[in-house]
């Protein structure tokens, strides 16, 4: 369902007359009838403890994409713990870190091993020539942060911390509010699974408080405690979710987001409100722990042409003149020098988690 309503253009410096006059049809969702399912049903797979509460590591992603390109089957090969060079629990850990960032999919041929497909986006982001295959850029790690907790999710305990209204909080606060937003979605995971999930967290986001020399190492190792996403507080069962401006995050990629997000909601041109982009569970704001403000004022740089803020009667929107996910793979893949071009890579790159 689309409305129509009229805006002023308010970041761009010299916007074409036609924009000036423009209607952009406002994206609204809509729920089939009779549709019953909660917020975290409609997001989520009821997955809970398959990470064996490891986080993960430097460099797991490029080994097991390099495993992956090599053979399919590698996962379910007796010598993979070899092959991987760490324990059973570990590739496990890894077979399930591949999925959850949506970089590989399962695939089950009745006789035959069970094998992991890499998607379109793991070539784009982890071949030799692509992205960024040893995330050494933390607009990576935050690109990383939104493809896990985007639909279809399969870490929902993380989906649901991440939308804590609060600041500041408990490890057993955020157990128990899972354990209830689960119960709602009509699910039954123990409650030991998802205190596993919250420690694994923990540990993927939080730097340890002690500066021992294995501490160090083990934060160097746990790259995604580069974005501060969550902190430890002194007491380490009181963890703090601060929000704020993204200062690491590279307004290109917060614009590959929001327009991700908006293609999901809608797939064709228009606009979605700055509102919308920030309070809505599993927006971009409340995965990444901006306020409305902060969101705002990172996508007013002129990223691209057919992307801007304007005004608006109800408030403020981002409007965009093309579909969004055509647009938003533009956008990213120019900020990584042109990946696409490079690796042969089809141009629209429609379906983002399809299998090459």
């Amino acid at each position: 369902m689309t409305t129509s309503a009229s805006h002023t253009r308010k970041n761009a410096v010299a916007p074409p007359a036609d924009d000036q006059l423009a209607l952009f049809p406002m994206l609204e969702s809509e729920s089939p009838p009779g549709e019953t399912l909660s917020p975290l049903a409609k997001a989520c797979e009821p997955t809970f403890g398959a990470h064996k509460e490891q986080p993960p590591l430097l460099n797991w992603l490029y080994k097991a994409y390099i495993a992956l390109a090599e053979d399919p089957a590698v996962f379910a090969a007796k010598d993979a713990p070899i092959v991987f060079g760490v324990g059973k629990s570990q590739v496990q850990a890894l077979r399930f870190w591949m999925q959850a960032f949506k970089l590989a999919l399962g695939e089950v041929t009745p006789g035959a091993p069970q094998r992991l497909l890499l998607t379109d986006r793991a070539h784009w982001l982890l071949h030799d020539l692509g992205a960024d295959p040893f995330l050494e850029e933390d607009g990576t790690l935050w690109l990383l942060h939104y493809w896990m907790l985007s639909t279809p999710c399969l870490v929902p305990t993380w989906w649901t911390v991440l939308q804590h209204p609060l600041s500041r909080t408990s490890r057993r606060d955020l157990t128990e509010n899972t354990m209830r937003q689960a119960r709602e979605a009509g699910w039954k995971p123990s409650e030991s699974a998802v205190r596993r999930d919250v420690d694994c967290l923990v540990r993927m986001y939080a730097r340890e408080a002690s500066r021992q020399r294995d501490s160090i190492e083990d934060d160097l190792l746990r790259v995604f405690t580069r974005l501060p996403i969550l902190q430890l507080d002194q007491d380490i069962h009181q963890v703090r979710l601060p929000r704020g401006p993204r200062f690491s995050l590279p307004p290109a990629i917060l614009a590959y987001i929001c327009l991700d997000y908006a293609h999901h909601i809608d797939p064709r041109p228009g606009a979605l409100s700055i509102h919308r982009l920030t309070r809505e569970p599993g927006s971009p704001g409340s995965v990444l722990r901006m306020w409305s403000d902060d969101l705002e004022r990172a996508l007013e740089t002129d990223v691209h042409d057919d992307l801007c803020i304007m005004d608006s009667i109800g408030g403020d929107v981002l409007a965009f003149r093309r579909p969004p996910l055509q647009l938003a793979w533009e956008i990213l893949d120019s900020h990584y020098n042109g990946v696409r071009e490079r690796l042969g890579m089809r141009l629209d790159l429609a379906d983002e988690t399809r299998t090459g």
